[in-house]
């Protein structure tokens, strides 16, 4: 809710300030930070950027449905579903439909 009332949404993003749970207790400083990945990508990237997003992983469900990749397609929908209570989803690192969605992207066979 604070960070929806002092950025509010917007078509292109915003910068915003967080501030991560390690400088909060080095500092004394309130920990801030948005937990929900959604709400994360809309208040700081933007509306363009989640629709953007969305339409990414709903292509990547069916070109793993196309492919019969069933672990992928669970591996996705729990990732997406996580995304909800965790911010992480933009991490390559803790996330790697990333990766399945560049590759999906550079696959000539789905593509024609």
């Amino acid at each position: 809710t604070y960070y929806y009332e002092t950025y509010g949404i917007k078509l292109f993003g915003q910068k915003i300030l967080t501030i991560s749970r390690a400088v909060a207790e080095s500092t004394g400083i309130a920990w801030q930070n948005i937990d929900n990945t959604y709400a994360f990508v809309v208040i700081r990237f933007g509306i363009v950027f989640l629709i953007v997003m969305m339409i990414a992983y709903f292509i990547l469900g069916k070109y793993l449905k196309c492919h019969k990749n069933l672990v992928g397609a669970i591996y996705v929908i729990v990732i997406c579903v996580v995304g909800i209570t965790e911010n992480f989803l933009l991490n390559a690192g803790m996330n790697f439909s990333i990766f399945m969605i560049a590759e999906m992207i550079a696959s000539k066979k789905y593509w024609g």
